[in-house]
């Protein structure tokens, strides 16, 4: 019996560093942040972001967060992502409940080259059971690495 070749797969991590402007009705604060996401396909992957607040009257605000996103071709280098994550928050003086916090976002991303994109985000955040809310818009730069590469 003969064995069909391995197809090449590649899946890669991208490695972002980021902005988010959280408003709520009374504070606007500055937050930077790491996220590194997993392709497990073409469309598909798993994301984990890490933020602490820079400035504005949240002094000691972080979050963790970990979930899912799904990439979609629009046209030429223009790609949307849709990323809906949990995890923990708390700090700042902010009312998180327990500190469970959901999250959604929507990215317009543009691939400058194969290594490279830059996005532009907007989402919401949500304690799971306190009244904190927040409307969230992002600025990322992305540099993207090729791991796990089967031939």
């Amino acid at each position: 019996m003969k064995r069909k070749p391995l197809q090449k797969q590649s899946h890669g991590i991208s490695s972002i560093v980021f902005n988010r402007q959280p408003a709520t009705s009374t504070r606007t604060s500055t937050i930077w942040g790491v996220q590194l996401d997993y392709f497990f396909n073409s469309h598909g992957y798993i994301t984990g972001h890490g933020l602490a607040a820079h400035h504005g009257n949240v002094g000691s605000y972080m979050t963790g967060l970990v979930g899912a996103g799904a990439r979609l071709p629009l046209v030429s280098k223009w790609s949307t992502e849709l990323e809906v994550l949990g995890g923990a928050a708390g700090g700042g003086g902010l009312a998180m409940g327990s500190g469970l916090l959901a999250q959604t976002n929507l990215a317009l991303v543009y691939q400058f080259t194969s290594s490279l994109s830059g996005q532009v985000s907007v989402g919401e955040a949500k304690a799971i059971n306190g009244p904190f809310r927040a409307h969230v818009a992002g600025l990322a730069l992305a540099w993207h690495e090729r791991l796990f590469e089967r031939r």
